[in-house]
C-alpha cells in the first residue's frame, strides 16, 4: 500500500490492492494508524468506487513515470 488517499473529514485513509479497497483510520495528529488497514467488504457506495477509480490511476501514472523508456510502445 504506497500511495493513499486521506478522507480529513472522516478521520480515514484510503489505499487500494489489487481490486480491494482498504481503509485506516487517521489519528488526531494526522498520521495513519498504519497496523489498522482493513478491507471494505460491503457493497461499495458511489464513493468508494470513486476513490477506487482515483488510486487506480494514480497508480498507474506512477508506474508509468518509472518505467524504463523499452517499456513504452512506440519503440
Amino acid at each position: 500500500m504506497d500511495i493513499v488517499i486521506r478522507d480529513d473529514e472522516n478521520n480515514r485513509a484510503y489505499s487500494i490492492v489489487g481490486e480491494t479497497l482498504f481503509y485506516a483510520h487517521i489519528f488526531n495528529d494526522g498520521s495513519i494508524d498504519t497496523k489498522s488497514w482493513q478491507p471494505i467488504n460491503q457493497e461499495l457506495s458511489l464513493y468508494h468506487k470513486d476513490l477506487m477509480e482515483k488510486l487506480k490511476n494514480l497508480h498507474n501514472t506512477t508506474r508509468s513515470l518509472h518505467a524504463p523508456i523499452a517499456d513504452f510502445p512506440f519503440f
